[in-house]
């Protein structure tokens, strides 16, 4: 205990003094199922180490994330009051922490083999919402890597996300989780062969029914996400952008313009006949309406736009 005192004054002070015998250490305390005082406080040390690289990496190579999983799913049903809910917390943010590390990520995803990988793949159905969280946010992790990213989609990993995102798209979701659910698709749908599959799987729809939230960490993450996905597919996603012209959201509105701006000036003869299949001219004739005031760079924009498509002949 003292010890342990002493290396948290330490850890405080920001040094990095974690080694491969300290590590071996501090995991015999936890996986000994110690008071929650003792493991709280190698939780901490760890936590506040795992801001180190190389922390990241001996820590992942010493099991910490295995034994981590285990304790949770073993406590987490009598994790009920504050102060237990909260030794929890840490210990999931830790997962997450050492996740960050390049290394560490690419040990513990071992060509979709890990056994870390695939435990956290089972906690994206978990009922407990902090174990879901993780989940989910260690799939963003796991997928910063293009070849990550296709094994995951073709494992499905995406379809469970898009569940997810489905089920907590209103203003009333919780919005640390709408941000994680759109961080790991944004990251799922870079490689160009993701893009028609999550596509096909329903993802426009699912971040459509999300366009009226009006928390910008989301909105943002939303926008990101709908403009890698819709890089390249421009006949999947045009008629989804029509309807964006239509969100109340004004950011939204204006993603919309300057994604058919590019479209329409960089393929115009290919999109002549999607435009009229969405009926742009009255999707357009809406945005006109009196009772929204847009400001003058997005009245720019929509005149842009209806220059490109008169310049068209449709």
């Amino acid at each position: 205990m003292h010890s342990l005192l002493i290396l948290g004054i330490l850890n405080d002070a920001n040094i990095i003094f974690l080694n491969e015998r300290l590590t071996k250490i501090l995991v015999d305390v936890l996986s000994t199922d110690a008071s929650s005082e003792l493991s709280e406080m190698c939780l901490e040390l760890l936590h506040g180490q795992a801001e180190d690289e190389n922390a990241k990496s001996l820590l992942a190579k010493a099991g910490v994330c295995e034994l981590l999983l285990k304790l949770l799913e073993k406590h987490s049903p009598y994790c009920t009051d504050e102060e237990t809910r909260s030794v929890l917390k840490i210990a999931c943010n830790l997962i997450v922490l050492i996740l960050t590390g390049d290394d560490s990520m690419i040990s513990l995803y071992d060509k979709s083999n890990g056994v870390t990988y695939k435990k956290l793949v089972e906690w994206l159905e978990s009922k407990d919402k902090d174990l879901q969280i993780t989940a989910v946010l260690a799939m963003g992790n796991f997928a910063r890597s293009d070849i990550h990213c296709k094994l995951m989609v073709t494992q499905g990993v995406h379809r469970d996300l898009l569940k997810l995102l489905q089920s907590n798209n209103t203003n009333f979701g919780d919005i640390r989780f709408q941000h994680a659910l759109l961080s790991a698709l944004r990251n799922l749908v870079i490689p160009q062969d993701n893009k028609p599959i999550i596509l096909k799987d329903g993802l426009i729809d699912v971040l459509y029914s999300m366009l009226d939230i009006p928390l910008y960490p989301v909105v943002f993450k939303l926008l990101g996400t709908l403009r890698i996905v819709i890089d390249g597919q421009k006949h999947g996603a045009l008629k989804h952008l029509a309807k964006m012209l239509t969100a109340s959201h004004i950011l939204m509105l204006n993603e919309a313009l300057i994604s058919l701006m590019i479209l329409t000036t960089t393929s115009l003869t290919e999109c002549e006949d999607l435009l009229l299949d969405v009926d742009i001219g009255e999707k357009l004739c809406r945005v006109f309406n009196p009772a929204i005031n847009l400001e003058v760079p997005i009245l720019h924009n929509i005149l842009s736009l209806i220059d490109n498509i008169i310049n068209s002949g449709i």
